[in-house]
């Protein structure tokens, strides 16, 4: 008999006494809503409303796409974690307006990973900014992975501030190539170019008469001096 009463009293104590917040993972993707639940099947629209939401041991995953946002992290952020998740790295920011992508005002612990950026200014995202970016994937991901993360970071940036594809504008196969294969095959020199080099667009070496410009944009074609 006695030992049913201390079951028992075990049984409601465990019914009774408070547990620890479980961790929760919320998902963001461009399709979402801010409305939705932040489900992987109801996704939130933008990382700032999952930052609303996430606190110490949640993780926000986000899908990929472009949000054009500038995310406030708060000291109820801390200790949470936003990460990139897909095929490509989501990018944030866009329309050319904002400064910063992820701005901290008093988290800590954060962890934020596999994000693109596209805070950079338009006018500042020159020549010398493209070679940088360029020797610096080189070094992390050598050629062949560089080049694949140059194409789609490009892309990205573009897409992000509205740069349009045509036969004058946007994104060039050739050019990227040129660059990269020239930084590869002298990783240890400045990452940027010297004063005096030729104009944007144009590496050492090739030739000033060009190919027909929206083929060499779209695929890589070998200039060759006649």
């Amino acid at each position: 008999m006695s030992f049913g009463r201390g079951l028992l009293t075990l049984v409601v104590a465990l019914a009774v006494a408070p547990t620890a917040a479980q961790a929760a993972t919320y998902t963001v993707s461009p399709s979402g809503a801010d409305t939705n639940a932040g489900s992987s099947y109801a996704p939130f629209k933008t990382i700032g409303r999952a930052a609303q939401a996430a606190q110490a041991g949640d993780t926000v995953n986000v899908t990929p796409g472009v949000y054009a946002e500038t995310v406030s992290l708060t000291a109820a952020n801390s200790g949470a974690t936003f990460r990139g998740v897909g095929p490509t790295r989501p990018v944030i920011e866009g329309g050319n307006t904002r400064a910063v992508g992820f701005d901290n005002n008093g988290a800590d612990g954060i962890t934020i990973e596999n994000f693109e950026s596209a805070a950079i200014p338009l006018s500042q995202f020159n020549h010398r900014a493209h070679v940088t970016v360029a020797y610096l994937y080189i070094r992390r991901h050598g050629l062949e992975g560089a080049l694949e993360l140059m194409r789609a970071g490009i892309h990205a940036y573009n897409a992000a501030h509205k740069v349009p594809v045509s036969p004058t504008a946007g994104y060039h196969e050739t050019v990227t190539v040129a660059w990269m294969r020239l930084k590869s095959s002298s990783p240890r020199r400045r990452p940027w170019p010297r004063a005096g080099w030729p104009s944007p667009g144009r590496p050492p070496g090739c030739p000033a008469r060009r190919s027909p410009t929206w083929p060499s944009r779209r695929s890589w074609v070998l200039h060759r001096t006649v």
